[in-house]
């Protein structure tokens, strides 16, 4: 019998604020990309496509940024089963 394995998608303002919560648990299978765990999220929080650029993947690191296991990440990092993906917004500054 095989364990279920998933991967944590934290989410903070204002995407917490959209999906209604900041933990997003996706069941996966082997390695993904951070893109395809994005696309699951949509799935089950599809207002969030609203935020990430009407859901234009191509411009998500325009409104967020994303880290794995605290390293800063794109969108075609791997990631595996017990990783955890933090969905920040942008961060400025100077």
């Amino acid at each position: 019998m095989s364990q279920i394995e998933t991967v944590r998608v934290v989410l903070y303002e204002p995407f917490k604020s959209v999906a209604g919560k900041s933990l997003v648990e996706i069941t996966v299978q082997g390695k993904i990309t951070v893109a395809q765990v994005i696309v699951e999220v949509l799935k089950e929080h599809p207002l969030l496509g609203k935020v990430f650029s009407g859901s234009d993947q191509e411009k998500l690191s325009d409104v967020a940024l994303l880290v794995v296991d605290g390293k800063v990440a794109d969108q075609e990092t791997e990631i595996l089963p017990g990783q955890q993906l933090m969905i920040l917004p942008p961060l400025s500054g100077g």
